[in-house]
């Protein structure tokens, strides 16, 4: 039996027309259940409010579950200031000296076997007054810092570097005197830190002469 020629029945068994048998489907409705079944569903979005805060002058937005506990700003506004100058090693009172200089430096002639040296001044005045002069050659402080260094492996940073040494035109003056300066404000680096003035190799520097 063809379509064509086939007998649609309705619901009580009879012959009827085509569109009793027929149940109409709004393609809106068909489209819409289609894809609610399969879409994902979209995700649920954290509609929290969030909060403002505030740290002296400075606001915010965000959670406050999230926030860190700061520490409170100084009362006067400023930045706070501490002074460490006295705990180097715990102990102040191994500093003796108040100041250090490296007045001048003279050029020694050498002999027919030797191209001549430089000293260098030193005055060092200790805190129960009085003064202490030295005259140092350049390799002397060469290896006291090399002495240090090798006696204070975790205080290295606070030693600091000596001018380099120099085998062309190093009795120029120019050259001389930037030497002095860095020379010396080695020297203070040393003398003024109790860790290093209270050790015996600081006190063999300063006890002997060139």
């Amino acid at each position: 039996m063809t379509l064509d020629n086939e007998i649609l029945l309705n619901k009580k068994g009879t012959p009827g027309d085509i569109s009793d048998a027929v149940t109409p489907i709004h393609t809106s409705n068909y489209r819409n259940s289609t894809l609610s079944e399969q879409a994902p569903k979209p995700c649920k979005t954290n509609t929290r409010k969030k909060q403002t805060w505030r740290v002296g002058d400075v606001r915010g937005l965000g959670d406050l579950e999230n926030l860190k506990e700061v520490p409170p700003i100084p009362s006067n506004g400023g930045i706070g200031l501490i002074d460490h100058t006295s705990i180097y090693d715990g102990n102040p009172a191994n500093s003796w000296a108040s100041s250090i200089l490296i007045e001048d430096y003279s050029v020694v002639s050498g002999s027919n076997k030797s191209a001549g040296y430089v000293t260098y001044a030193i005055t060092i005045v200790p805190l129960t007054g009085g003064q202490i002069k030295v005259n140092k050659r350049y390799r002397e402080f060469y290896d006291l810092r090399k002495k240090l260094l090798m006696e204070f492996p975790n205080r290295r940073t606070q030693i600091p570097e000596i001018p380099p040494k120099r085998l062309i035109a190093k009795f120029n003056p120019n050259f001389l005197e930037h030497r002095r300066k860095g020379l010396e404000y080695f020297l203070m680096c040393i003398l003024l830190n109790p860790a290093f003035a209270s050790c015996g190799t600081v006190k063999k520097f300063v006890a002997t002469n060139a």
